[in-house]
């Protein structure tokens, strides 16, 4: 789950360091560190290494490629709002983007269009769905087929162990191993990694008196499971990872690549720059929230505002 809220933002910064800690808002200005120009970004004992997607040669072929980021597929109207839409709202959300030309794609069809391993349709739009809810498997899954679309899934393996173990198919909180493999395998679906166990308030960031070396371990340790359990599953490992709470760790970079993961989801908002040839601009990758009540027309024409005015700034 990513938030906005500058205040959790605060709380989380000061309880760490070597760490970035993104939310959603205006853009940060004037920070050369700062990866995919992120939104109110603070980075504590280094910058983490990517560089500014929007800075391209005019002779790479690039492609603009919007991610949205959605969470819960409710009917409860008490979780409706920032990180819960209903059913009717997600399939009013496929319909608008199949009728104005959206193509959902995955993270391997980025990675290999990277790769030079493959092509993009004209509009590409991924849509992405963190924790491993179980509405992924209740509304988003039927829904993808009854579209002919497709959408990113990021599980937290330890959510996923522990609904594995209760009762009641439809009665579980979040995924269960049988339905993530049973989507992996009809191909609507892409199940990604978001940790094993990270999802709590700290995120996947560095502790206040960890070393980066300390860190690291635990982050590799962490992922290096979630990435066998989902192998096992479906017979496919992750291949792009989704930062908790959108807290970046330093030193991370190094580890993803090191587990051989070749993209990574952030929390920070606006358009991606994905070029050939160019495979950093896979990692800490932007998204745009998909709140209650708020169409995806609307998230769409104000990323699309954001990425016009980058490159005005840029220009």
């Amino acid at each position: 789950m990513c938030g906005n809220l500058v205040l959790l933002t605060l709380l989380i910064a000061q309880a760490f360091s070597g760490t970035v800690v993104c939310a959603a808002g205006n853009p940060a200005k004037g920070n050369p560190g700062n990866p995919q120009n992120c939104s109110e970004a603070m980075v504590f004992g280094g910058s983490p290494d990517w560089p500014d997607p929007l800075i391209v040669s005019a002779a790479q072929e690039k492609v603009e490629v919007p991610i949205i980021m959605y969470h819960l597929i409710t009917k409860n109207q008490q979780n409706l709002g920032k990180y819960g839409i209903t059913p009717k709202e997600m399939e009013n959300d496929l319909i608008y983007l199949k009728d104005n030309g959206y193509e959902t794609v995955l993270m391997r069809d980025l990675i290999n269009y990277v790769r030079g391993e493959g092509e993009l349709p004209e509009k590409p739009i991924v849509l992405t769905f963190d924790d491993g809810n179980s509405s992924d498997y209740v509304y988003l899954f039927p829904l993808l087929k009854k579209y002919g679309m497709k959408a990113v899934c990021s599980i937290v393996g330890k959510f996923t162990d522990e609904n594995s173990k209760l009762d009641g198919r439809y009665g579980k909180p979040n995924l269960d191993w049988e339905q993530v493999k049973e989507m992996q395998r009809e191909g609507f679906i892409e199940i990604q990694n978001h940790s094993y166990d990270m999802h709590g308030w700290n995120g996947s960031g560095k502790l206040k008196n960890e070393s980066v070396e300390e860190y690291q371990a635990r982050f590799y340790a962490d992922l290096e499971k979630t990435q066998a359990k989902v192998r096992e599953a479906t017979g496919l490992a992750p291949t792009t990872f989704v930062y908790p709470l959108g807290v970046i760790g330093k030193g991370s970079l190094e580890v993803l690549k090191k587990l051989e993961i070749q993209a990574s989801l952030s929390c920070w908002e606006g358009i991606n720059i994905v070029t050939k040839g160019e495979p950093e601009c896979l990692y800490a990758m932007r998204r745009a929230i998909r709140k209650g009540g708020q169409p995806v027309s609307d998230v769409l024409t104000g990323a699309y505002l954001r990425l016009k005015q980058e490159k005005a700034n840029s220009a």
